[in-house]
């Protein structure tokens, strides 16, 4: 059997077969996630307490992950507790290297827009502009128009609004407070500041962004936020002729891009996907991407 094909197999066998389970491995996994949320640390007793565990199960676990400087018995309050270890840092750092918005954001909207039947897109924030990093067409013949690389402002679009809501209300009107600084798109743009930002208002409680027919005359886009361990740092979306989206379809629409946009970002390294949108002090990073004009 050749390498390639033995990969192959190998990647389906672990991800889609039901594969045999090591039940002191899945018990260390549990230990170091438990702990990853008490910081304050824990005895031994309470760890197997909380995880339903016999005394003499944990303290071997312990052992292990004590001798290879996964987790650390410290002192406190007259009683010996176990926390994370320097170990951990150094496996998550080695996990962030292999992380890659770019990479990892082209599979998932690979596989939202497959699930979805859908057009759907990456973009990024760049000053109040929304570039396009990645897209993946729907197989229906009447989709959106769009490509790779496209800028477009962020007033008028789905992503834009969503990576807007990560800014202040006074960003968000620094970066639109020049002249001409929000176009018409279509007729239906918001082309105010004051509308924007209630706009946004909803955006942030929502979680997500939609707009119909503001950038593109005939489709409407449903976008949801992308976080690394920064912060918020895209934006996903599906794109779809208002002839196939009534508003009813809305929460469902809303729920495949959030679950999309959730699973990327956990891929990225961020925690629990919010459920609101919360303003940044300090600006999104803005990614900065050279100019390739509009498609």
């Amino acid at each position: 059997m050749n390498s390639s094909l033995f990969h192959e197999l190998e990647f389906t066998y672990m991800n889609e077969a039901p594969v045999p389970r090591v039940k002191s491995a899945e018990r260390a996994i549990d230990i170091l996630s438990l702990l990853a949320g008490r910081v304050e640390g824990l005895t031994l007793l309470e760890i197997g307490a909380e995880l339903g565990l016999a005394k003499s199960s944990v303290f071997g676990l312990m052992a292990t992950l004590l001798d290879r400087k996964v987790v650390r018995l410290t002192p406190r309050d007259g009683r010996s507790v176990y926390q994370l270890d320097h170990r951990i840092f150094e496996i998550g750092q080695a996990y962030a290297q292999t992380t890659d918005l770019l990479g990892d954001g082209l599979l998932a909207v690979q596989e939202l827009s497959v699930s979805s039947g859908e057009t759907a897109h990456l973009a990024v924030l760049d000053g109040n502009e929304v570039v396009y990093l990645a897209k993946h067409e729907s197989a229906h013949a009447v989709r959106m128009v769009s490509a790779v690389g496209r800028r477009l402002s962020a007033h008028g679009s789905g992503v834009g609004k969503v990576l807007l809501a990560g800014l202040s209300d006074e960003e968000v009107t620094h970066r639109f407070g020049s002249p001409n600084a929000m176009p018409t798109l279509t007729a239906r743009t918001v082309t105010d500041i004051p509308t924007l930002l209630a706009h946004l208002t909803t955006v942030r409680a929502r979680g997500f962004a939609t707009e119909r027919e503001e950038s593109t005359e005939g489709v409407a886009c449903v976008a949801a936020p992308v976080y690394d361990a920064t912060g918020m740092v895209a934006a996903v979306s599906l794109a779809i002729p208002v002839g196939r989206f009534p508003e009813t379809n809305e929460p469902e629409i809303a729920q495949r891009v959030r679950a999309a946009a959730g699973a990327l970002s956990v891929r990225l390294g961020a925690g629990q996907y919010p459920h609101r949108i919360t303003p940044t002090v300090v600006p999104v990073r803005a990614v900065t991407v050279a100019s390739t004009g509009r498609s």
